[in-house]
């Protein structure tokens, strides 16, 4: 691709903001709102990363642009919103561009974030000239002030099953062959006992069946069982 396309009546120029040399450390994904940053400020990549990241920004996951600006307030970047522009009175990128052409701005479309400088699209995408501007916020001053930037530390929820063991008692009804063809699940050994004395243990009088009360720990990716008692009839009977 050709850095500047002219045979469009909206100039674009391939911008990433030099983040394909710099996510090689962070190899992150969907950052257009830091892209967009950069691009409008002129600032290290690295940088409007770090602070879209203090603005509240996840990796991997968009962001909105006043959050990002706002925090981007801290760190000398004066910005003002052209509240003409607004979600019920959208503009396209070509009006957008004929009626600013000078100056630096932060705009975003329904799903996308981008820079727009003196008239030209400044962007890694390329997008179409009648695309729909809902947002947009001009660059007054870009002066980093050297400021440092506090990352937060996001850490990853733990899954329901790796927040600590689980118990249950199972019972397993079985055959005279010892295949089990009914599996009760129960809170506490104590109900799952109460509860098996009160089964029949035969279904004809003359072959009673095999009643195992087992405990199985749920706290990884697999089951993991342990066998407690085999109960007998006779066994059942006097527990």
């Amino acid at each position: 691709m050709s850095n500047t396309d002219t045979t469009s009546p909206v100039k674009r120029t391939y911008s990433d903001a030099g983040r394909s040399a710099a996510d090689k450390a962070h190899n992150d994904t969907n950052s257009c709102t830091v892209n967009a940053l950069a691009n409008s400020t002129g600032w290290d990549w690295n940088l409007c990363h770090d602070i879209a990241a203090q603005s509240g920004r996840k990796r991997g996951k968009g962001h909105w642009p006043q959050f990002v600006l706002k925090t981007a307030g801290h760190f000398g970047c004066r910005s003002r919103k052209l509240t003409r522009i607004r979600k019920n009175h959208s503009w396209t990128v070509q009006k957008f561009v004929k009626l600013n052409p000078t100056g630096s701005f932060y705009v975003a479309s329904s799903r996308h974030a981008f820079a727009i400088v003196d008239g030209v699209v400044k962007d890694w995408q390329h997008n179409g000239d009648l695309v729909r501007i809902v947002e947009a916020y001009r660059i007054v001053q870009a002066t980093y002030n050297g400021r440092k930037v506090e990352v937060p530390v996001h850490k990853p929820k733990p899954r329901p099953w790796l927040r600590g063991p689980r118990v249950e008692y199972t019972i397993r009804l079985k055959d005279k062959d010892g295949d089990a063809y009914d599996v009760h699940y129960y809170s506490s050994r104590e109900e799952a006992v109460r509860d098996a004395k009160t089964w029949a243990l035969s279904d004809n009088g003359e072959d009673p069946y095999e009643i195992e009360v087992e405990r199985v720990t749920i706290g990884s990716y697999d089951w993991k069982t342990i066998y407690e008692r085999r109960f007998e009839p006779a066994a059942l009977a006097a527990a």
